[in-house]
């Protein structure tokens, strides 16, 4: 299924540096690249052409200057976000007119292309559609002493990923009620579910994963070759 039939929401907006160093982990370098546009790039590969990249309000300038002088305007457009995640995802909602809508981490740089194409496909046949994973690891529940209190069974029990892609006026809808109700949820295939709407799994792969631990940057060294985009005929630093 064509990425050119939805908008691309691709979150970075997020305070997060558990990956170490003093800026959030959006802004990591990835061959000259922050990640979040490493990974917006890769999705552009794809085929994608309408990308919203969803950044703090602090970071609106920067990001925006360096779309406008080592990438695709005519591609990109940067969003402020909010407070939250959820909040940030309804923002870049509203700037958005297609009438499907995926919504990506910027710090999930290993997505595959069957992935996006595989999840789009089950959100236009059955309205949204989320990828996930079958747990692998025994999972348990510890109590406040980080001490074992029960084990989980994990039959039946996914990792979700993304992208989650779904109906843009289904994700509005959802999200307004979230919103009036200050419900909180940690991802949009949530959002959705608290507001009645069924949203289908779609097996991805374990590849699929996020930078948030300090660990998590050896994987970055699996991205040995950059992106057609990534480097300019001089091999000059892109932006961050």
């Amino acid at each position: 299924m064509d990425a050119r039939l939805v908008d691309v929401l691709v979150m970075a907006a997020g305070q997060g540096t558990r990956v170490g160093g003093t800026e959030p982990k959006q802004w990591l370098d990835v061959h000259g690249m922050p990640l979040f546009m490493y990974t917006a790039e890769r999705i552009r590969t794809y085929g994608a052409d309408s990308i919203f990249l969803v950044v703090r309000p602090d970071d609106v300038l920067r990001v925006r200057d360096c779309v406008a002088r080592r990438m695709e305007p005519s591609v990109y457009r940067v969003v402020a976000g909010g407070r939250d995640r959820q909040e940030s995802v309804f923002l870049g909602l509203l700037h958005t007119t297609r009438q499907f809508v995926a919504i990506h981490d910027g710090a999930r740089p290993f997505i595959a292309k069957a992935d996006v194409e595989q999840v789009i496909e089950a959100a236009r046949a059955r309205g949204a559609a989320t990828l996930a994973h079958p747990a692998r690891d025994s999972l348990v529940r510890v109590d406040e002493q980080a001490r074992l209190a029960e084990s989980v069974p994990r039959a039946n029990l996914w990792q979700v990923q993304t992208p989650q892609v779904a109906r843009r006026d289904w994700l509005l809808e959802a999200h307004r009620k979230a919103r009036s109700l200050e419900a909180p949820a940690t991802d949009d295939a949530s959002v959705l579910k608290q507001a009645g709407f069924e949203v289908s799994i779609v097996r991805g792969s374990s590849e699929n994963v996020k930078i948030t631990e300090p660990e998590d940057l050896a994987l970055l060294q699996a991205l040995r070759a950059p992106l057609p985009s990534a480097l300019d005929e001089e091999g000059q630093r892109p932006c961050g």
